[in-house]
């Protein structure tokens, strides 16, 4: 048995650079183009059922014990931004309001050196109860479908009904001056 089997802390070597790998460790594609933003998908879930993300039929949910924990996202977060030169994080889903701990990733997030820009794209469902802690854990933008805006006639898609909740949560972040808000829209054909 070995002493990291017995879970004695082990002696790290210097992991020596390969040769063969570029001195650039930033994220370049073929064409020579530098990634600097980097998508987080936080959760497979929603809470809408809207036509262009959801198949009549539905999906299977993604078992959570095959999702990363908090640790496991920040561990990646953490090496994109430090060591691959990812300047901007962008949260999004299915639906990230409704992942636990949220706010907890976020405020980590924005605790690193070099601080990343840090956007959410949500459907706004929730966000009203929502948004001025999220822009005290350090969103600095925030993308909200307009799908969900929509509060008369008929909506674009099955489940984006145009709740007044989401007509409010817009504007405490840009109401406070630390977050910028911008409203998208996915158009549908049918």
């Amino acid at each position: 048995m070995t002493a990291s089997e017995l879970g004695l802390p082990a002696v790290r070597r210097p992991i020596s650079r390969d040769p063969a790998r570029p001195a650039d460790t930033r994220l370049v594609d073929t064409f020579g183009r530098v990634a600097t933003d980097l998508r987080i998908s936080l959760t497979d879930r929603c809470n809408l059922r809207c036509s262009y993300c959801m198949p009549a039929e539905g999906l299977d949910w993604m078992p959570r014990e095959e999702q990363l924990t908090d640790d496991e996202l920040l561990r990646l977060i953490t090496i994109a931004v430090r060591d691959l030169g990812i300047q901007e994080l962008r949260f999004t889903g299915g639906e990230p309001l409704l992942r636990r701990g949220l706010e907890g990733l976020i405020a980590a997030s924005a605790a690193m050196q070099p601080r990343p820009d840090i956007s959410l794209t949500t459907n706004g469902i929730g966000l009203s109860r929502r948004a001025e802690s999220l822009a005290a854990a350090g969103v600095n933008r925030l993308n909200v479908s307009m799908d969900t805006l929509q509060q008369s006639g008929s909506p674009p898609s099955p489940g984006a009904t145009g709740s007044p909740t989401c007509w409010r949560a817009s504007p405490p972040p840009a109401r406070q001056g630390s977050a910028r808000s911008r409203s998208t829209r996915c158009c549908c054909a049918g």
